[in-house]
């Protein structure tokens, strides 16, 4: 070791580090034009300018209000699910169902020894505008918005049809490959699906475990004091067509056998934090797409966020930094904003 940093550390030891030793604030902290670079420099003036405009997580509960959604705000943070009346229009329902059933007819013609049908289809944003229109409704954006921050991408998006027969899942939660246990304790994914018939017990339902998202765990179907907490606490999902039932990713739920006869149709959306890697590749969406939909779309399929785009002439250089800003300062928003962080929200309620 040198003597020159055998000496800083004695100093530094002792609280007598001189003045040109001791490390400069504008060193530490941002020299003068380091936040205008960055295009922050909204935000520093704002913490000072009494008349500021609100923030992006303020300006996200005039929506909530505005949208009458506060009640599923709160069984989002207690129960870790909710059902969104009305949160899809009737001429919507009508078209994304004939969408879907069209795309699903291959699978569902398939003779399978059951008897039973059963289709899934997925990467459905490459499968009609009907699609873009749905991950755009203003109820479940605002509520995505609310679990998992303003810059939320559309980890995957897949239509699933069950006729009569057909068994259900077991009990499980949605975090994909790669979570780790125990999960956040934040929601890190929103699981929104839309109901494109009506649903009840008998017709192959959702069943969901309440509150279990607190336990930041999977369940383990193997344990005796898992399944017995599976079988006191689980119901049935009953809602009308047109709603959405939206999640809390670490929930406990699955789905129940479908008696009734005939096929129900559902859009299944998983919507995750900008930092995690999404399941289906947007990478191939059209310009034609990105510019009908704008901004808000473009960012929810990986573009404008300051993470991996542009190839080799893309990344920080080409933009990315003051666009991972924008990011982190939404994000900061909503650690700042404690009366609709869901952390602090959440919390309260272990």
């Amino acid at each position: 070791m040198s003597d020159r940093l055998t000496t800083i550390r004695r100093h530094f030891a002792a609280g007598t580090v001189d003045t040109a030793t001791r490390l400069q604030p504008e060193h530490l902290f941002g020299g003068a034009g380091f936040f205008d670079r960055l295009g922050v420099k909204e935000q520093q003036q704002a913490s000072s300018d009494t008349a500021r405009k609100p923030n992006r997580r303020e300006e996200l509960a005039g929506r909530i209000s505005a949208l009458g959604l506060w009640e599923n705000v709160k069984d989002l943070d207690t129960q870790g699910y909710t059902i969104v009346d009305n949160a899809i229009p009737p001429h919507l329902v009508s078209a994304l169902r004939e969408r879907v059933m069209h795309l699903a007819e291959p699978q569902l013609g398939k003779k399978r020894r059951s008897g039973a049908k059963f289709a899934q289809v997925g990467s459905l944003l490459y499968k009609g505008e009907v699609f873009e229109q749905a991950v755009q409704l203003p109820k479940q954006m605002a509520l995505a918005e609310y679990m998992v921050g303003a810059s939320y991408g559309v980890w995957q998006l897949l239509a699933s049809v069950r006729g009569e027969g057909t068994q259900g899942l077991p009990c499980h939660n949605d975090p994909g490959p790669g979570w780790r246990e125990p999960f956040q304790p934040y929601p890190e994914m929103v699981t929104s699906l839309f109901l494109l018939d009506e649903f009840d017990e008998g017709a192959g339902s959702t069943f969901v475990c309440p509150a279990t998202h607190h336990m930041c765990r999977r369940p383990r179907l193997a344990d005796a004091e898992d399944r017995a907490l599976i079988q006191r606490l689980a119901v049935p999902v009953v809602a009308r067509a047109g709603s959405i039932v939206m999640w809390d990713a670490r929930l406990w739920h699955g789905s129940l056998p479908r008696s009734t006869c005939g096929e129900r149709a559902v859009l299944s959306y998983a919507a995750s934090r900008v930092h995690q890697k999404l399941s289906d590749d947007h990478s191939q969406l059209s310009a034609e797409t990105l510019a009908r939909n704008g901004l808000a779309f473009a960012r929810m399929v990986g573009r404008n966020t300051g993470y991996g785009e542009g190839g080799v002439t893309g990344g920080v250089l080409a933009g990315g930094a003051r666009e991972g800003a924008r990011t982190t300062k939404w994000q900061q928003e909503e650690e700042s904003t404690s009366e609709l962080d869901p952390f602090s929200r959440m919390q309260s309620h272990r």
